[in-house]
């Protein structure tokens, strides 16, 4: 009975240990390398440096982790864009670099890529940056009809784009949900009023 007690004390040793180094030491070794790849990619000034410096956090294995690199990394992507010297070819790299890595059943990573192409649309006025983050704003409300986050960033996009059909029926669906809104309320009565 003795050699099965310490048989099953020593296989929850074993798993303890592989807890902590999966669950705890991976993920904050691959926190560290962000934050220092973070920090080295501002000094560069070359957008295949920035991926390989950025590929060595994506490639190291953790299975807790990757998707707050992501949401950082989009962040990043989302800074650069108002840095004075950036340009959209070097900002549309990377944030297509980072778009490999999300992952579509993240609301998250969802409303932060609608969210960067709808900054890259506003800097460059480029009409397909506008149509990538509509396609990502119907992607969080295909998954969540209801969740805010999908709902005021279409209506912000769409009031921004001077779409009135379609900013009506976004301020519709809001307000059908939280009727209180007086933002929303307002600008559906500018619409309606046609003014």
């Amino acid at each position: 009975m003795k050699t099965f007690h310490k048989a099953i004390i020593g296989t929850l040793f074993i798993l303890s240990l592989l807890s902590i180094y999966y669950g705890a030491y991976r993920p904050f070794v691959k926190s560290q390398m962000y934050l220092r790849a973070q920090r080295a990619a501002m000094l560069v000034h070359n957008t295949d440096e920035v991926e390989r410096i950025f590929s060595e956090v994506f490639d190291y294995a953790s299975p807790i982790g990757e998707e707050e690199i992501v949401k950082f990394s989009l962040e990043f992507v989302q800074n650069a864009m108002y840095a004075p010297d950036a340009s959209e070819e070097a900002i549309l790299d990377l944030l297509q670099y980072v778009e490999e890595r999300i992952d579509e059943r993240d609301i998250i990573h969802l409303v932060q890529m609608g969210n960067a192409y709808d900054a890259l649309w506003r800097n460059t006025g480029n009409e397909k940056y506008f149509t990538r983050a509509e396609e990502y704003y119907k992607k969080v409300l295909a998954a969540g009809p209801r969740l805010p986050q999908g709902l005021y960033s279409m209506f912000n996009l769409y009031g921004a784009a001077g779409m009135a059909d379609e900013l009506r029926a976004i301020a519709k669906r809001i307000l059908a949900i939280w009727p209180e809104d007086e933002r929303v309320q307002k600008v559906l009565k500018t619409i309606e009023s046609g003014i």
